[in-house]
């Protein structure tokens, strides 16, 4: 279903959510990451950009689907000095659309299943894609 960026960030911040929302853009292999804790948008990466920056560079690029890795975290010296109402605003003056929520939620919670069983990841595996997200 497509959404505006907005939106999406606009929706997970309202429902204060801690997680890792990232982006794929066309033609790129690097994905637009927005890092949330409790609802508050507290890092931003794209490649080698980092937080404002990306939002800058976000005019220029065409974004595609999104996914959401609830409870990721990661340790940032110094979250961003900007609100994450302000982020949005500044998100939402560029009018990017986003594929969100195409696969319904049983179908996601299913796949999920297959893949872990009813097992949970453990904190090294969680550390270990955090990390990996961030690069």
């Amino acid at each position: 279903m497509g959404k505006t960026l907005a939106d999406v960030i606009s929706e997970l911040s309202g429902s204060s959510k801690t997680g890792i929302l990232s982006v794929s853009v066309k033609n790129d292999t690097s994905l637009f990451k927005v890092f949330f804790r409790d609802g508050v948008i507290y890092h931003m990466t794209h490649g080698t950009c980092r937080d404002m920056e990306c939002v800058s560079k976000l005019a220029g690029l065409t974004l595609d689907a999104v996914f959401f890795m609830p409870g990721a975290r990661v340790d940032i010296a110094a979250p961003l000095a900007v609100s994450t109402n302000d982020i949005i605003k500044q998100i939402r003056n560029l009018g990017k659309d986003v594929n969100w929520g195409d696969r319904p939620a049983a179908q996601a919670d299913a796949a999920s299943k297959k893949l872990l069983g009813d097992k949970t990841p453990d904190d090294a595996l969680l550390k270990k894609i955090e990390e990996e997200l961030l690069n």
